[in-house]
């Protein structure tokens, strides 16, 4: 497998849990495919908002959003024990 989307569909919002693509097989386009053939079919299910999360980090992960459409709605900090000042993802929202 090189790539794979999990995702939830609640009434007209989404939620994408997870997208990944094999190293093996990163920057070749495959993430931007699969993310557009993916709101393409949410938006013919009737999805008209999808949420993910993204750490601030991952600036590809970010860029490709971006390029898509999508805006950042909120950042929020939290501490992990383990982690000490660990900030969790920044909320995504496509519309």
């Amino acid at each position: 497998m090189a790539a794979f989307a999990i995702t939830q569909v609640v009434l007209d919002e989404a939620t994408l849990f997870n997208i990944a693509v094999d190293p093996d097989f990163q920057r070749r386009g495959l993430g931007r495919m699969l993310l557009e053939h993916l709101i393409d079919e949410l938006e013919k299910r009737g999805v008209v908002t999808l949420w993910l999360e993204v750490r601030a980090s991952n600036a590809a992960a970010i860029a490709l959003y971006e390029s898509l459409g999508l805006t950042r709605r909120r950042f929020a900090a939290i501490t992990i024990p383990r982690h000490k000042g660990m900030r969790t993802p920044s909320s995504w929202r496509y519309r």
